[in-house]
């Protein structure tokens, strides 16, 4: 049995370098779609096992925990917040490192 496969699907959390929400996705696999990667990256950024993915932040949407209106906390929901709310301790790059992730200086 895959690991991901589970009775209880979790809607996924997207946030932006700058830890604000950006997007909400039904599932880890439509999330991997939309950014062309694949379901277990998604979902190691999700459940901490690495910080981010595709240079986004992720997480799992738990709704008996926390009530999100789309409408208002779209852009405006913070990460720190989110995850102080759902009692989650993670890591975070610093905004310019996020930015910078993945590149590389040529001499």
């Amino acid at each position: 049995m895959n690991k991901l496969s589970k009775t209880n699907y979790y809607r996924v959390l997207v946030f932006s370098p700058l830890k604000r929400l950006i997007g909400i996705f039904q599932s880890v696999t439509a999330a991997a779609n939309a950014f062309n990667t694949s379901a277990t990256n998604i979902h190691y950024a999700c459940n901490g096992q690495s910080i981010s993915c595709c240079n986004l932040y992720f997480r799992h949407f738990y709704e008996d925990k926390i009530d999100i209106d789309v409408f208002e906390d779209l852009g405006k929901l913070k990460l720190e917040e989110y995850d102080r709310l759902a009692g989650l301790t993670r890591k975070y790059y610093d905004n310019k490192d996020m930015t910078r992730k993945g590149m590389k200086h040529k001499k």
